[in-house]
């Protein structure tokens, strides 16, 4: 998962992986060196499409074959077989 710092629902993305119990990485790219965040930004781009200079958080790739943009606990839990 591609975070930043300050971002709401970023922190509710890590909270609903908490709350299951699903083990998960972030980085968070706004406190990141730069070589990271470089690298970083190459992997997105694998993933996302070009949206230019302008991203949605957070970005969420789940074993290299799902991408999510932005926090939906609706879609996070349909991947995740937990919709109640």
């Amino acid at each position: 998962m591609f975070t930043t710092s300050g971002c709401t629902p970023c922190r509710k993305a890590k909270s609903f992986f908490e709350g299951r119990g699903i083990e998960y990485e972030y980085l968070e790219l706004d406190t990141a060196d730069q070589e990271t965040r470089r690298e970083a930004m190459l992997t997105i781009g694998d993933y996302i499409p070009s949206w230019g200079t302008q991203f949605i958080f957070p970005i969420i790739i789940i074993d290299e074959l799902i991408s999510l943009i932005g926090y939906s606990e609706r879609k996070l839990a349909k991947v995740f077989d937990t919709v109640e």
